[in-house]
């Protein structure tokens, strides 16, 4: 026996109800671009929870943070390309976390060049 695809929308609205009354979340299918951030997002979690670094951040947070940066860099306050880098205030290697709180955007020469110095470091040289 074939089933109709009215009797297969019917069957995925029950599905849908059933998951509901759980409290499971319908998947959401992402765009290339957000797998894409997804992905880096994931693999740099990975290899800092690996290293001992506590705090974790989400890219909906680092979204939050390009909009309240509006897209500029956090040392020059350029306007931000697509290839900006997620810069820690207080770098990892002096016991900065990787919490969005200690996370900004900068754009690649601002990050290079501030390297694993600290803030104050910066200001006084």
């Amino acid at each position: 026996m074939r089933a109709t695809p009215e009797g297969r929308v019917k069957e995925r609205q029950r599905k849908l109800r059933y998951d509901r009354k759980r409290g499971v979340k319908p998947r959401v299918r992402l765009t290339p671009e957000q797998r894409r951030e997804k992905r880096r997002t994931d693999r740099r979690h990975w290899k800092l929870k690996r290293r001992g670094v506590p705090g974790k951040h989400t890219v909906a947070e680092l979204r939050a943070r390009y909009a309240e940066q509006e897209g500029r860099c956090f040392w020059c306050r350029e306007a931000l390309s697509d290839d900006y880098h997620r810069d820690h205030v207080i770098p990892v290697s002096k016991g900065g976390t990787n919490d969005i709180r200690n996370i900004v955007l900068a754009c690649a020469p601002c990050n290079v060049r501030k390297s694993d110095t600290h803030p104050l470091e910066l200001l006084l040289a």
